[in-house]
């Protein structure tokens, strides 16, 4: 009788251990907010290690990384991603710089935007940014406008860049970018040039960029360039630290992790 308690007392133990396993992907059980590891909320030997502010986001399904690069971006937390998207692309197909009208403007907040999760879509803040008014593109004008949006590229003033006179101020500088080596963008490990959201207003359809050394350059909207997307998320939003061995990344919550 002994030897039977004794066994169903070892099987019933079994089967507890067994069913509270823990799943390959555990996260820590502190919960931290977003905002925390923000790029200007890290110490500077902190912030020297990129991981420290890097987030995981979902897009179609597979896990991609952003930094949280301003932890007051009007009201939001501002998240950039760290490689541009896959393949160049102009900021409109037609003649002109007006972004409010791009074609870039009008896939980043449709087909771009769908790529994420319905949990990451919702979280998404509208945003209101800075950009160049129309009639003054083509005229060597500078007066600006406000408008909302949600996923957006940034603006040519907020890199720390000194401008030119036919530039528009589209923003105050991000303290991400006042170290000069941020303002360069990997693709693959290989730097390369991307978009900014602000014409030269000298030109009817030319628009600023960064080149392969993150020093300010022009090309024709038409042109292609590569792209990296910025967006907002509440300050408050939770967070997880995943734990992959010796390294680790920071996850939303909800957002599906993937092997």
């Amino acid at each position: 009788m002994f030897k039977k308690i004794v066994c169903l007392i070892l099987c019933l133990s079994f089967c507890f251990l067994a069913g509270c396993a823990k799943p390959e992907f555990d996260f820590k059980l502190k919960e931290t907010k977003i905002v925390e590891i923000a790029y200007d909320e890290l110490d500077a030997e902190t912030a020297k290690d990129s991981k420290n502010y890097t987030i995981m986001i979902s897009e179609n399904g597979s896990l991609v990384p952003y930094l949280v690069i301003a932890s007051n971006y009007h009201g939001g937390t501002l998240l950039l991603r760290k490689e541009p998207l896959d393949n160049p692309m102009p900021i409109t197909d037609t003649y002109g710089s007006y972004y409010a009208e791009s074609n870039l403007n009008q896939y980043l907040n449709n087909d771009f935007l769908k790529s994420f999760s319905a949990d990451i879509q919702s979280r998404i803040k509208p945003s209101l940014i800075e950009i160049t008014k129309k009639d003054s593109i083509g005229t060597s004008n500078t007066y600006n406008e406000v408008i909302e949006t949600k996923v957006f590229l940034l603006g040519t003033s907020q890199m720390g860049i000194d401008l030119q006179e036919t530039v528009t101020h589209e923003g105050q500088i991000i303290d991400y970018f006042t170290i000069p080596e941020n303002r360069i963008a990997h693709k693959n490990g290989i730097p390369v040039s991307w978009w900014t959201r602000t014409p030269n207003t000298k030109y009817k359809s030319v628009m600023c960029g960064l080149d392969a050394a993150g020093n300010l350059n022009f090309g024709n909207a038409s042109d292609k360039n590569y792209i990296r997307p910025v967006f907002c998320v509440s300050p408050s939003t939770i967070i997880y630290k995943h734990e992959t061995g010796d390294s680790y990344y920071w996850v939303i919550q909800g957002n599906a992790l993937q092997k």
